[in-house]
């Protein structure tokens, strides 16, 4: 290896392990662990694959945390994160929905769960890409992500465990409240993508360029107002020297006063003794 190819893999390391990479690099693994759990459920391995994605939702509340509280917010992070969310549930919940193979409840409520799931992605790439809009998760569209995130955890455990009630919980339960928040949340998503009001709190309809280009007109009216400190610091400045000038002057007019003034005094005098 050359000196180039060493200092770019010192760099690299320096960036995963620095704060900026940190939240990145967790973004970035749970996109990659969907492979492992994928084969390792698919092999027979439920146990290992379900611990692996319960571990790999819960780094969804984990990188977006730490870059808030570092301050190191990247496009990336941002749309690695949203992005791993559905490359993460989606094949889980085929992968599950496969290792089923009968036509039951707990299959119909994991289609529906997909069928939800695969329509909220949809209408957010069409918000995104076709009418420009950042779309922001809401407040229902969080709690739906953790109803979703732990519904599957809940059913993929459930092939290795062997309770009645747990089963009932994670199998019919959680998917039925997982598929009423899915519902609400992709009626909101629906109505940004056609352009009706929601709550402002729920989403974020402001483009960047409308922002740069805030930014820019902001830019320009605080170099304006620099300018027009700056010129009347100048005036000011122009204004004092003038009033110093002004009474110099007068100092000096009265100076001259005050010299003549004894010499008429003692003509005066003079003249009166002439007398």
């Amino acid at each position: 290896m050359n000196k180039d190819s060493n200092n770019k893999i010192i760099n690299f390391f320096k960036y995963i392990t620095s704060k900026k990479g940190i939240p990145n690099v967790i973004s970035t693994l749970r996109i990659v662990s969907i492979i492992p759990i994928c084969y390792m459920y698919a092999t027979g391995l439920q146990l290992p694959a379900s611990i692996l994605f319960g571990i790999a939702s819960a780094s969804d509340f984990v990188d977006g945390n730490l870059a808030r509280h570092w301050h190191v917010e990247s496009k990336y992070g941002k749309y690695a994160d949203a992005f791993g969310d559905k490359v993460l549930v989606i094949p889980a919940i085929v992968i599950h929905l496969i290792n089923t193979l009968s036509l039951n409840i707990e299959s119909l409520l994991l289609t529906g769960m997909l069928a939800f799931e695969c329509a909220i992605g949809t209408t957010n790439l069409f918000s995104k890409f076709y009418k420009k809009k950042n779309v922001d998760s809401s407040k229902i569209g969080k709690i739906k992500t953790v109803s979703l995130m732990g519904t599957i955890f809940l059913s993929m455990l459930s092939s290795s465990i062997d309770n009645t009630i747990f089963n009932s919980i994670a199998n019919i339960a959680a998917p039925v409240l997982t598929i009423t928040l899915q519902s609400i949340s992709l009626k909101d998503y629906v109505k940004i993508f056609q352009n009706k009001n929601i709550n402002d709190e729920n989403i974020n309809n402001i483009s960047m360029e409308k922002v740069e280009e805030s930014e820019k007109e902001f830019e320009k009216t605080k170099n304006l107002v620099k300018e027009s400190i700056n010129k009347l610091s100048a005036q000011d400045k122009i204004e004092n020297l003038r009033k110093q000038r002004e009474t110099l002057i007068n100092q000096k007019n009265k100076d001259e006063e005050i010299v003549k003034s004894p010499q008429k005094t003692f003509k005066f005098d003079k003249n009166k003794r002439n007398k």
